[in-house]
């Protein structure tokens, strides 16, 4: 029964705030050219945000999880705020952990830069009110929250690709975990995901680092709590791997050249 909620919910919730949401940007001016030259609403991430969130809350005290939702509900929030300072306030001149490193040491606070940092701030304070973590696992989980905080980021450069990473991390989530009744958490996150994700292929809409923030966050959040320790550094070591190549190398063209890759990239999108 809370399967079928923590699945329907969001999906409906995200099919009736999406055509609102996105009008209220356009009317507000928030858009910005794709890569296809069209210009479209920027920060569509505020409609997963709200989907996320409302669910997450209502369905975790509905499972007895209030302690885990709270956690996941304050992770969206808080670098969904981020992003949306990125989004509407950023400088696109400093790219990667590199560039805003850099900006850092001049003593210049970039929106990327205050992102890294929030981002490691509170994941830190997530890890630290997660129970039965000891000082190591702490640590464990604060890397692995922050880290894959920006991971999503990497991969939105193409309609629905970002969606697609999301959803390919919640299959794999879903067959590592601990616990049965943290499948009601990976329901909510793909039944916001559907609803969102066949706009987001037809390139009506960008997801910005709104939605990228939310959605990093929250498969780092759910990973903390919801699997063991050795597939959590499993994991910590294959993001740290995949931030470490995106500097030097566009993710972009790695999947041009995969068949495999190009075809799950292209599926869907017109």
């Amino acid at each position: 029964m809370y399967y079928i909620l923590s699945f329907s919910i969001p999906l409906i919730l995200g099919l009736i705030l999406f055509k609102p949401l996105s009008r209220l940007l356009e009317k507000s001016e928030f858009t910005e050219l794709n890569f296809r030259g069209k210009e479209i609403p920027i920060g569509m991430g505020i409609h997963l945000i709200l989907v996320f969130i409302i669910t997450i809350l209502g369905i975790g005290r509905l499972i007895d999880m209030k302690d885990s939702s709270y956690l996941l509900s304050t992770g969206i929030a808080f670098m969904g705020f981020l992003g949306i300072i990125d989004d509407f306030l950023g400088d696109k001149h400093s790219k990667g952990f590199k560039g805003h490193i850099k900006s850092l040491l001049k003593g210049e606070l970039t929106t990327g830069g205050l992102k890294a940092i929030g981002g490691f701030g509170i994941a830190f304070l997530l890890s630290i009110n997660m129970k039965n973590t000891d000082i190591g696992e702490i640590i464990l989980n604060t890397f692995l929250i922050a880290l894959f905080a920006n991971i999503i980021n990497l991969f939105d450069l193409r309609p629905g690709r970002a969606s697609k990473a999301f959803i390919f991390f919640l299959l794999i989530f879903a067959i590592m975990l601990k616990d049965n009744s943290y499948y009601n958490y990976i329901l909510i996150f793909l039944g916001g995901i559907i609803a969102y994700i066949n706009k987001d292929l037809k390139a009506l809409v960008m997801l910005g680092d709104t939605g990228a923030n939310a959605m990093g966050i929250s498969l780092g959040i759910l990973a903390a709590i919801s699997l063991n320790i050795e597939i959590k550094i499993g994991l910590l070591l294959f993001l740290i791997i995949l931030n470490l190549v995106s500097e030097f190398v566009s993710f972009t063209k790695i999947i041009e050249r995969v068949k495999i890759f190009k075809f799950i990239d292209e599926l869907g999108r017109k």
